[in-house]
């Protein structure tokens, strides 16, 4: 018997933040469903990914394989089909590279930078992000960069407080 669990939207949150593709794109879909809303389902496997605050049995790996299951259609996203690296891990402490040249923070190490094209970075090592705090999805997407309206919402938050 597979003992599945359902992560809590904390729990979520993380390979959320990672998640590219947000919609299941099946042609017999008249148009693309929204997967971001649905609950993360998973079950043990040695091949999957640690969940921030899930223990595993201590015979298990302590790993599960996770997924999202379209609501029209029933196809269970695996995470990773959805842009989640395989060797993505919530809990550990996350490696940062700085631009030399505009200050991005980027997972890395990157080979350039998105914001201004540069190709020199120095490593560093931030604080590691509290899950349970108020608004640490925010607090990520704008340490890594990762959704662009984020970005562009806060620098134009940034620039009308500086007005």
């Amino acid at each position: 018997m597979i003992n599945e669990i359902v992560l809590t939207e904390d729990q979520a949150k993380p390979f959320r933040a990672q998640m590219k593709q947000t919609f299941c794109d099946d042609p017999r879909h008249k148009k693309n469903i929204p997967l971001d809303k649905q609950p993360i389902k998973g079950y043990p496997h040695d091949g999957g990914w640690k969940v921030p605050g899930v223990a595993g049995d201590p015979d298990e790996s302590g790993l599960y394989w996770l997924y999202i299951t379209c609501p029209g259609c029933g196809y269970e996203w695996a995470i990773w089909k959805l842009g989640v690296s395989r060797s993505y891990d919530p809990t550990a402490e996350l490696e940062t590279w700085k631009c030399n040249r505009c200050g991005r923070l980027h997972e890395g190490p990157p080979t350039f930078c998105g914001g201004c094209g540069n190709d020199q970075f120095t490593k560093e090592t931030p604080k590691p992000i509290n899950w349970n705090e108020p608004h640490a999805t925010a607090k990520l997407l704008k340490r890594y960069s990762i959704n662009a309206t984020v970005q562009k919402a806060s620098a134009r938050q940034e620039h009308e407080s500086k007005a």
